[in-house]
């Protein structure tokens, strides 16, 4: 059985890590003849796909983005790179052809491709992906989040998404694309009631099951903290996260 995680982040993002981890020990758990490989959200040209998977690079192989990140800050450079892979990742959809995507993608990225549709069952790993912000940029990043459900569905892949927060979506338009697709997938496991809302409807293949990360199982390293000199009972950790903010101080105040 071959599995595959897809819009796999960065091991930098410590949260993310543990998803992944415990994702793949859940699945080992019930399949242990599971064979498992990693679908990131970076180009086989970025640094970041060299860089950034110490950690889930030893639990499988990770594979190139074939509608990749765009890893700048040059509006206009993002526009170019988002029409070029929403137009291969569209074209591949509508002809639903190996050869076609060979034609369209480089080495790297058809090898992922195949990689892709090779694999039985794909997991859209946990956190929060199937959302929208206001403006181009929110836009941007839930089409290129979203088309991997629309192509794994056009293939025939069995589709689950994992322990996820779902929305909210910025207009009617994104969440009419999220809804068409939500009746195709296997499950939908949510970390939360309170997204339910923002669906169509509540449907017979969701479940809310709490976030991954509760899964992960102790390590050495964990231990040891537990049995250092603070005897502490209950310890609390808080994840500041890099949130936007239009006000550069409120920005400010929050990271201070």
């Amino acid at each position: 059985m071959k599995v595959l995680l897809t819009n796999i982040y960065s091991d930098k993002n410590i949260g993310d890590a543990g998803i992944i981890k415990s994702t793949v020990d859940l699945v080992k758990k019930i399949r242990p003849e599971a064979s498992i490989s990693f679908l990131s959200i970076f180009s086989s040209k970025d640094l970041n796909l060299k860089e950034d998977y110490l950690h889930t690079g030893k639990l499988g192989k990770v594979y190139p983005s074939f509608f990749p990140f765009a890893n700048t800050d040059n509006k206009f450079f993002k526009l170019i790179h988002f029409a070029k892979y929403f137009f291969i990742n569209l074209t591949i959809y509508i002809f639903k052809n190996i050869f076609v995507a060979k034609m369209l993608l480089n080495s790297d990225e058809y090898k992922s491709f195949l990689n892709f549709i090779g694999s039985d069952v794909l997991f859209s790993k946990g956190g929060q992906i199937f959302y929208s912000n206001k403006g181009i940029n929110g836009f941007f990043f839930f089409i290129r989040a979203i088309s991997i459900l629309y192509i794994a569905t056009r293939f025939n892949k069995k589709i689950i998404i994992y322990g996820q927060s779902l929305g909210p979506f910025d207009n009617i338009f994104i969440k009419n694309i999220f809804n068409f697709i939500q009746k195709k997938i296997y499950k939908i496991y949510l970390r939360e009631n309170k997204c339910i809302k923002f669906l169509k409807k509540k449907t017979s293949n969701i479940e809310v099951i709490g976030d991954t990360a509760f899964f992960l199982k102790n390590s050495q390293n964990k231990k040891k903290f537990l049995n250092a000199k603070n005897k502490l009972k209950k310890k609390i950790v808080l994840t500041v996260r890099n949130h936007f903010f239009k006000d550069k101080i409120k920005k400010k105040n929050y990271i201070n």
